[in-house]
This record gives C-alpha cells, structure tokens and sequence, in this order.
C-alpha cells in the first residue's frame, strides 16, 4: 500500500515538474538545467547563457571535424592534449563529441524536450523538439555548422581524412550532372594505383590522381587571387 502510495506521488511531482518546464519555456525563458559545455550563465538571476573558456574548444570541434576527422579521432586528440571534458576531466569520448557536433545550442537555438522520455534517452526527430531561435549568442557561425551537418548526414561515416578519394562525394559529371562514384581497380600485383572517380550514369572514368590535382590546383590558385583582394592589415 506504501509503495502503491509513493508511486502516485512520484507521478504527481513528475507532472507538476513537467508542467512547470512547460510554463517557463512558454515564456521565452529557459528552464532550470546544466548549462551546456561552452556555456555560463549570467547570474543565478537572469538565465542568459553567455560563451565562457570552453567555447573555443567547442569551436575546434566543430573545425576538426569540417576538415575530415571523425568523432573518436576528435576525443583521442581532446584526450592527448588534456584539455577537460564535459564532466570537468579528462576522458573524452566519441559520444561526447557527437553530442556537441549535433547540438543546436551551438547555433543560438534553445532546444528542449528533445528526448523521448526520461527512461528512453534516444533523441525524438528535429521536428518533434522544442526550440526557442536566437536565445542566446551563438558560438558556431551557419556557415560552418551546414558544413559539419552536411558530413553528418553522409551515408558513409568513415574518417574522410583516411580516404584516399578527397572529393568523394563532392563532384559531379559535367554530362549528366550525375554525383561520381569511386572505385579501386588496382590489381594485388600492381604498382599503380588503379584508382578512379567514374559516373554510374554516362560510365565515364577519371583517374584519381589526375581529377584531386587539377581540382585542388583551382581551388589554391583562386583562393591565392582572392587572398590578394583583401586589403593588408
């Protein structure tokens, strides 16, 4: 009969609380949490989150990982130069890194009940989540956060920097318009390297070496130009 009894007051206060959560949000207002990595409040007062001396780290994450390093290379680098975790030591882990990678308070976004349940920690769709725009000062630029989303949503999630083929997934036939696929022809017993960008449409082959330099040469030598527009500081 106790237990019967303390479990309905458990549900009570869980009600009252999910209730009072709503109320505050409703009001524009963040409710009472953990402020998130990167982030300080304030004052106990006032519920303004402002960047504090972890959000350069957040920063670098989101860099390392535009330039093709995967979440567990992240924590293993974090892990070696000994910069603290969330928690406030060290241990970093992949999940850490891709609960920042993923996260929408990194935008300015206030984002709530974004879980399905209390028990259930797996994330509901973005559709589903609560969110408040431009709550508080962003610290990753729109810019560099579609570029993370767009690796993110890849359906290869392999570490882009041990690839081979550098501009998988970013080039298309000039034919058809069609994304190039890629494929490594090299035989065991050859010493060339055999392989090659092609387009699954109009079968057109490009060796790989030959399309990564002429690509990577046009990007430096238009950025070279570009550089020389600004004006010297």
């Amino acid at each position: 009969m106790k237990l019967a009894m303390d479990h309905d007051e458990s549900v009570k206060k869980a009600s009252r609380v999910r209730e009072t959560q709503k109320n505050i949000f409703d009001n524009n207002r963040r409710p009472p949490a953990s402020n998130p990595y990167g982030y300080s409040q304030a004052n106990d007062e006032v519920d303004d989150l402002l960047p504090d001396e972890n959000a350069g780290i957040v920063k670098l994450i989101f860099y390392l990982y535009s330039f093709g390093h995967s979440d567990e290379k992240i924590a293993d680098l974090l892990e070696l130069s000994q910069i603290p975790s969330p928690a406030g030591y060290g241990n970093w882990s992949d999940s850490s890194v891709r609960y920042i990678l993923n996260n929408l308070w990194y935008i300015g976004d206030l984002a709530w009940d974004s879980r399905m349940s209390f028990s259930n920690s797996r994330k509901k769709s973005i559709e589903e989540f609560r969110i408040l725009p431009n709550h508080h000062p962003a610290l990753i630029e729109m810019g560099l956060w579609e570029t993370t989303q767009f690796f993110r949503n890849l359906k290869s999630k392999r570490n882009r920097m041990d690839s081979p083929f550098l501009l998988k997934n970013l080039v298309s036939c000039k034919q058809c318009g069609e994304k190039l696929e890629t494929k490594n022809q090299t035989s065991a017993k050859s010493k060339t390297d055999g392989s090659i960008y092609f387009c699954p449409k109009c079968k057109c082959k490009l060796k790989k070496d030959v399309l990564n330099h002429v690509v990577i040469q046009d990007f430096a030598d238009r950025w070279g130009r570009e550089i020389k527009l600004y004006p010297q500081r």
